[in-house]
């Protein structure tokens, strides 16, 4: 069964694409004189199949999981070459959330 936010958002979303469709049928001028702008969205690059971007990807992710198990260490951790004493990751959380529970 549907969640009242899950009705809201595809009548939402039904909406904006009748919309969409509606003002196709017009020219962008035509659209000004009533109000309206259609814009893109962001760009976003999908740089999936470029192989020197997936190496780099990879070797990223296995950074940062070092570093995440660095950030663990309550002690201070020294580079036993430079004697420097090494940062360690901070985090902080995303947008907090209310959730709803049907009862």
């Amino acid at each position: 069964m549907k969640t009242m936010a899950d009705l809201l958002n595809s009548q939402i979303n039904a909406i904006f694409e009748t919309t969409l469709s509606q003002c196709d049928k017009y020219h962008k001028d035509e659209l000004a004189l009533m109000g309206i702008t259609i814009r893109s969205g962001s760009k976003k690059w999908d740089y999936s199949n470029c192989p020197e971007w997936l190496e780099l990807d990879k070797r990223k992710k296995e950074l940062e999981k070092a570093l995440q198990a660095r950030a663990s260490i309550k002690n201070e951790i020294v580079d036993p070459e430079t004697g420097e004493i090494l940062s360690k990751p901070t985090f902080t959380y995303g947008k907090q959330s209310i959730i709803l529970k049907n009862k």
